[in-house]
C-alpha cells in the first residue's frame, strides 16, 4: 500500500496536481490548511485546518488494507491527545500537519507523521510531503520527499 500525504498547501491547489500526476498512490491524503473546496481538492481526502472555511471534517479515520490512519490538522488537540484518540481508535498512524515541519516518530508504539508543507516550510524546513508504505501495520515505513 502506498499513500501520499501532504498538508498546509494554503491555496496552492497546482502544486497537488503536480504531486498526483508525479506519484502512483491508493490514497493522498491532506492534513488540513488546504484553503480551497473539495471539488479543487479531490483525490486527496482531507480534514478541516484553522486556515480552512470550508465544510471538512475536522477528523478523519481512514482504513487502508489492515492499517488505520487518524488524520486531524493539529490546531485543536496536542500531539499527546490525538496519540490518545488514535489508540482508543485502534488506528497505527496519527498524521498531523499545522506545523510546516516535516517529522516522523514513533511515540508509544504509534507512528506519528507530519508531513511538513508543500507551500510554506518552516524551521529551515523544505517543502515536502511524505510517502507511506506498508504491506501490513507490522512494515509501516515513511519516506519525505522534497520539492
Amino acid at each position: 500500500m502506498k499513500i501520499v500525504v501532504v498538508s498546509d498547501s494554503h491555496r496552492h491547489p497546482d502544486v497537488l496536481e503536480k504531486i498526483v500526476t508525479l506519484t502512483q498512490a491508493d490514497y493522498f491524503l491532506h492534513a488540513g490548511d488546504s484553503g480551497v473546496p473539495e471539488a479543487l481538492l479531490r483525490p486527496y481526502l482531507s480534514v478541516k485546518g484553522n486556515c480552512d472555511f470550508y465544510a471538512y471534517p475536522l477528523e478523519r479515520i481512514v482504513e487502508a488494507g489492515d492499517v488505520r490512519i487518524y488524520l486531524h490538522h493539529g490546531h485543536v488537540y496536542s500531539l499527546s491527545k490525538m496519540i490518545e484518540k488514535a489508540k482508543q481508535l485502534n488506528c497505527h498512524i496519527v498524521i498531523y500537519g499545522h506545523t510546516h515541519v516535516p517529522k516522523w516518530d514513533q511515540i508509544n508504539g504509534m507512528h506519528v507523521i507530519n508531513p511538513g508543507s508543500v507551500a510554506f516550510p518552516r524551521r529551515g524546513s523544505q517543502k515536502s510531503y511524505a510517502v507511506i508504505t506498508f504491506d501490513s501495520p507490522a512494515t509501516i515505513h515513511c519516506t519525505f520527499i522534497h520539492l
